[in-house]
């Protein structure tokens, strides 16, 4: 019995040395900003016609290296996200068009699993994956109908309308040239974040909503 024990213990700081080892040359934690632009939708069923609708996102990042290919990355990030539908109402026939714009403001936590490699002397090639953590702070939606002259504004994330917690699948390919950073990302939520009830669904006849989201963004390491 304490022979196995003592070799889990060797083990264990055999691979904790090497990995310390293969990190020594970069930061085993590196700090930045990063931000850029969203280009939001939904998988959701009978919505009518689905335009993409444009937002940002910015915040802090953090990379933490395990060995010196091998990152775990994460940050806050203040996200904004959305969608713009247009269609005919199967709910009244008082409403025989209509559009709807929703905006929706995350704080936003990925965890992601990151592979570095050098490609070009400073340059490296990065792909990641991971899941996502989201709340909904705020945000609003329009709705315009066609027979009326003005528009039912509301929250977002008010009574009856959507649920603030999402979460998904995040994805990406950056470029990083020594402490400037280029990505591209895609989150694909898996939270069913309608309200079965809530007035959405009365007038698009749906129960399925989920984000779905690409980024370009620009960072910066300290």
């Amino acid at each position: 019995m304490m022979n196995h024990i003592r070799k889990i213990k060797f083990l264990f700081l055999l691979v904790l040395f090497v990995s310390k080892a293969s990190a020594q040359d970069e930061p085993i934690w590196q700090f930045g900003v990063k931000g850029g632009f969203n280009f939001s939708s939904a998988a959701a069923k009978n919505i009518g016609a689905k335009k993409i609708k444009a937002g940002y996102q910015i915040g802090l990042s953090v990379d933490y290296a395990v060995t010196e290919s091998f990152y775990l990355q994460s940050g806050p990030y203040f996200s904004v996200k959305g969608i713009r539908l247009k269609g005919s109402s199967s709910y009244s026939e008082d409403i025989p068009s209509w559009k709807q714009h929703f905006t929706m403001k995350y704080i936003e936590v990925p965890l992601l699993a990151a592979y570095k490699m050098e490609t070009v002397s400073d340059m490296k090639l990065v792909f990641n994956a991971g899941p996502y953590f989201a709340y909904g702070l705020g945000g609003s939606t329009s709705l315009i109908e066609k027979s009326e002259a003005g528009a039912d504004r509301g929250d977002t994330f008010g009574d009856n309308r959507m649920k603030k917690i999402d979460y998904g699948l995040r994805y990406g390919a950056a470029l990083e040239f020594e402490r400037l950073i280029f990505e591209i990302s895609f989150n694909f939520g898996f939270a069913n974040i309608a309200d079965k009830n809530n007035e959405l669904n009365k007038l698009l006849n749906s129960t399925h909503y989920r984000n779905k989201n690409f980024s370009l963004l620009m960072g910066y390491k300290f």
